[in-house]
């Protein structure tokens, strides 16, 4: 007899990669058109008003580039601890303010 425990649901796009919002969709979308390398972040355990790298780009030198958007209804607080966790990492950092900004440009690989 089969019996069902749990479920989840996940959006993901047409490459079947997961995405929080439309802002990191449209991200994805660009990287993958482009044929870039990347990890993408995935959240798991952690609160939305915590910042996580929504992907790595690996194709850039020296290091890898890690890419952050922050939506539009982040908190005050969210600013300061992205600020803290560009600044403990040792990957190169790319922000793109979503919703006050146009997506900025790619790093080049």
């Amino acid at each position: 007899m089969a019996s069902l425990d749990a479920a989840a649901l996940m959006v993901v796009n047409e490459n079947w990669l997961p995405f929080e919002h439309l802002y990191e969709q449209a991200l994805i979308d660009r990287l993958t058109q482009s044929g870039r390398s990347f990890l993408k972040g995935l959240r798991y355990s952690l609160s939305d008003d915590q910042p996580l790298a929504s992907v790595v780009l690996l194709d850039t030198q020296p290091l890898p580039i890690a890419l952050y958007i922050v939506p539009p209804e982040a908190a005050e607080h969210y600013d300061a601890a992205l600020d803290s966790l560009i600044a403990e990492s040792r990957l190169e950092a790319w922000v793109w303010r979503a919703g006050g900004e146009a997506m900025p440009e790619i790093p080049a690989a």
